[in-house]
């Protein structure tokens, strides 16, 4: 399987949004995402708890159903972030850098490159 980008999947979502479901990537239909997303979130939590054997409810769920579940909900916060203007990869760069910043770490992203603190004095 080739390497996906964040905007290639972006890119595919969106047209499939308002294509398929006959949806706008707008503000105005955030809450509806923020919904769905809240619901995959949940849907996640059921399917590790099914996979670790802490509920029989759902017995059978494997791994690759973690993952599917995992799949939506990346889907979901790409429609969030579309609708408020922003890209999955500026929220993560700049989120991961923020809490590398906060917590200590050596590591932060610049320019979407893996970067370590000593590293820093020969990025401009």
């Amino acid at each position: 399987m080739s390497k996906l980008t964040f905007e290639e999947f972006a890119r595919g979502n969106h047209l499939r949004c308002g294509e398929t479901f006959k949806r706008e990537v707008v503000r105005s239909n955030v809450i509806a995402f923020a919904l769905g997303l809240g619901e995959e979130t949940g849907e996640v939590l059921g399917k590790v708890r099914a996979c670790e054997g802490i509920t029989k409810r759902k017995a059978g769920t494997s791994e690759e159903d973690v993952a599917m579940e995992i799949g939506d909900v990346l889907a979901y916060l790409d429609l969030v972030a579309q609708a408020y203007g922003f890209t999955l990869e500026y929220c993560a760069q700049t989120k991961y850098n923020i809490v590398s910043e906060r917590s200590g770490s050596a590591y932060r992203f610049v320019n979407g490159q893996l970067i370590r603190q000593v590293d820093f004095k020969d990025v401009g």
